[in-house]
């Protein structure tokens, strides 16, 4: 049996498209011809929010959700006959710790704000020996010097950042308020920005798939 490959979705800081992300990357990574293949690990017992976007999904998901009470036994991850595991992770990094060390990749949603300055710093610090990539999440269309600052400094102190960033849309909340995903044509058809937000994922995703971690 093929290992699947693992992506943790992991910050110190709520409240900057976490779960958004690890949902859009779940349906992205997914196959609607066999979604058992793609599972999303909700890690977060405390705040269950992945699995509440995919309960609320009104369409076939094209992959599976997992609930885990006990994120100290993700180690399990690495054994699941899939090919993708997506894990929500929870903000603690004592709580996290088995997810970001059977991860292949961990993604860290960054947003360009005095204010999580701090706790990004913190996040990193505890990433340092495993692989990981800051993705820009929550871009401003009027903060395009504060982000360009911020991704210049994190790449001055030798961090990898995604090219690909996902701007601020209300879009993703609606669209996981009336189950229908930003990726489908009926979303992007009767939600603002829908398709904007889609191709922000969609450029994430590509750029995901070139990575060596997850190349194989």
């Amino acid at each position: 049996m093929t290992k699947p490959r693992i992506i943790a979705v992991y910050s110190g800081k709520g409240g900057i498209g976490k779960t958004t992300t690890a949902s859009c990357l779940a349906w992205k990574f997914g196959n609607p011809a066999a979604p058992e293949r793609t599972v999303l690990i909700d890690a977060n017992a405390r705040q269950r929010s992945a699995t509440v976007v995919y309960e609320q999904l009104q369409v076939d998901a094209p992959y599976a959700v997992a609930t885990e009470e006990d994120p100290r036994k993700l180690a399990y991850a690495r054994d699941l006959d899939a090919d993708w595991v997506i894990i929500d992770c929870p903000p603690s990094d004592l709580e996290a710790a088995a997810a970001l060390d059977v991860a292949d990749l961990i993604v860290v949603p960054y947003v360009a704000r005095w204010l999580e300055d701090e706790a990004a710093a913190l996040t990193l610090q505890a990433l340092a020996t495993r692989p990981h990539a800051v993705l820009f999440t929550m871009v401003g269309h009027n903060k395009g010097r504060v982000n360009a600052q911020a991704r210049d400094a994190l790449q001055d102190a030798d961090v990898r950042v995604l090219k690909a960033h996902v701007r601020r849309y209300d879009a993703h909340e609606t669209a996981q308020a009336v189950g229908l995903p930003v990726f489908l044509p009926e979303a992007q058809a009767a939600i603002d920005n829908a398709d904007r937000g889609a191709a922000d994922y969609t450029a994430v995703h590509t750029e995901l798939l070139a990575l060596p971690e997850l190349s194989r």
